[in-house]
């Protein structure tokens, strides 16, 4: 998985329409256009399956840095991923 900070205006302003925290809070699936990636995507994890433990502990946390070479506001992060499903089929 990979993930990006992001700008875009336009989902700000559909998620603000609501006016409640909880709708800021909420992660949202969307096809992103009319955005602005402010930096390059950094990997976050990376997740196997079959776990080889009995009991896989899947508690996860990471630290990430972010160049911004311009400036920008930031309204969120965009997340990505891909994953062999079998053999040469994939999705992401």
């Amino acid at each position: 998985s990979y993930v990006a900070p992001l700008a875009s205006s336009k989902l700000w302003n559909e998620v603000k329409a609501f006016k409640d925290l909880a709708h800021f809070e909420t992660p949202y699936v969307v096809k992103v256009h009319n955005a602005f990636e402010m930096a390059e995507c950094q990997s976050v994890f990376y997740f196997s399956h079959p776990a080889k433990t009995l009991k896989p502990d899947n508690t996860r946390f990471k630290k990430l840095s972010f160049s911004v070479p311009v400036g920008a506001t930031l309204h969120g992060f965009v997340g990505y991923f891909h994953s062999t499903l079998y053999g040469d089929i994939n999705i992401s």
